[in-house]
């Protein structure tokens, strides 16, 4: 258990993460477009959130209520969020198995039970995590146990945990160094699937110097809804713009796939950092710098109230 004074820095780390994780799966959603032309526009306002700020919000509660998670409490957090905000684009997988998990089956045999029994290989389990990382102290091997603990509720196949494992320890990272650089090259060997394994080092590999349309066309886009196809490109996005969150908002939405999951990853893992005001998120975007954040994007009534916590009231 932390102290009192570890707890209030690692809850302010986490509200950072989690208020640039809604931000940007609002924004990648149904605030940025960008045209076949590469031109950038603004959609009207405001911007509505989706699944993945529902269960980020979940389970950052649940975390910041108890002190820790299980398998099991992970499970009932994500499962009663879902029911409380249900309309939200979930799938029908994803609804199936949080029915599942409040009628009382074992959380990770409802999750296992899917997809003839491989589990699901998406990109949900890394999408909600970021928070949690950041909220963790700085010890890897803890921040890996604990990221497998969140996904394990709806996601059991290797590839999905490894999701979950990278975008967790990169929050972890960058929360308590303002960067992650140091562990990108490190990422293919803190996971079991060789197949992710090897996208992730194709996309450090990347990182030095390819344009966009070539990250994504070796990586993938977040398309197939895939942590495989989701993870790695959201790494080449978070290597080349830990400085700008902005500009990766914008390069998560231009990649063209799972725009709102690729923007709140991004978002996730840079606003771990602390290097940003909250406020200051339209304006980073491009809307003008007398914009409200309450003015573009609607927020789940959880992270509503972490908003007004960390930084006062809009």
């Amino acid at each position: 258990m932390l102290c009192p004074d570890a707890r209030a820095t690692a809850q302010a780390r986490s509200l950072r993460s989690l208020i640039a994780l809604v931000f940007g799966d609002c924004f990648g959603a149904c605030g940025g477009h960008v045209s076949k032309s590469g031109r950038r526009r603004l959609r009207s306002r405001p911007w509505h959130y989706t699944d993945d700020s529902v269960l980020a919000c979940g389970l950052l509660t649940e975390l910041l209520s108890a002190g820790s998670l299980t398998v099991e409490s992970a499970a009932l957090a994500l499962a009663t969020a879902w029911r409380a905000d249900a309309a939200r684009g979930f799938s029908p997988t994803t609804a199936d198995c949080m029915r599942s998990i409040l009628q009382g089956d074992p959380p990770s045999a409802a999750a296992q039970a899917r997809f003839d029994g491989a589990g699901s290989r998406g990109n949900g389990a890394a999408m909600r995590v970021a928070p949690v990382g950041a909220w963790l102290p700085p010890d890897h091997a803890l921040v890996r146990e604990v990221a497998r603990t969140t996904a394990l509720p709806t996601h059991t196949h290797d590839e999905a945990i490894d999701g979950a494992v990278v975008v967790a320890v990169l929050a972890n990272q960058n929360a308590h160094h303002g960067s992650c650089t140091a562990v990108l090259q490190d990422l293919p060997e803190m996971v079991r699937s060789p197949a992710m394994a090897a996208k992730l080092a194709e996309a450090f590999e990347l990182s030095g110097g390819s344009g966009l349309a070539e990250a994504v066309a070796a990586l993938g886009n977040g398309s197939q809804c895939t942590a495989l196809d989701t993870i790695p490109i959201c790494v080449w996005i978070v290597s080349r713009c830990l400085d700008d969150l902005g500009v990766a908002y914008w390069m998560a939405v231009e990649a063209d796939g799972d725009r709102d999951t690729c923007a709140a990853i991004v978002g996730g893992i840079i606003g771990a950092a602390g290097q940003f005001d909250v406020h200051d998120l339209p304006a980073i975007v491009g809307l003008p710098a007398s914009t409200g954040i309450r003015e573009c994007f609607d927020l789940p009534e959880s992270a509503s109230g972490f908003l007004d916590e960390f930084h006062g009231r809009d």
